[in-house]
């Protein structure tokens, strides 16, 4: 009984069959180039937080960033419905050598 309600403790990943499903339907976007890392963590029972780091392709605006992004959460909450959070991380691709590293915008000096 203990292994059958192992995928329950709060703080495991998920099952595999579940991480396989979840990286099949972020992969199926054609907008991603790849996905980098995929993070998961059960928070209670039927309570699944998802984070993924994804590649996506340089051609595409900001504005169909935020566009995949929600259209990735509701598909990986309608392919597994523990899905309770979700969290995408659009970060260059790991052999992007010329990509500008991620600052904060300059803060704005008070002038006297």
């Amino acid at each position: 009984m203990g292994r059958d309600a192992k995928h329950l403790l709060i703080g495991s990943a998920a099952r595999p069959e579940e991480r396989k499903r979840l990286e099949e339907v972020i992969e199926g976007h054609p907008e991603i180039a790849a996905v980098n890392e995929l993070l998961t963590m059960v928070l209670g029972p039927k309570a699944l937080l998802v984070a993924a780091r994804v590649d996506l392709d340089d051609r595409i605006d900001g504005g169909r960033v935020e566009e995949v992004s929600s259209e990735i959460d509701r598909d990986l909450r309608e392919a597994v419905p523990d899905v309770t959070e979700v969290f995408i991380d659009a970060t260059p691709g790991r052999g992007d050598s010329d990509a500008e590293p991620r600052r904060d915008p300059p803060t704005p000096v008070a002038s006297s």
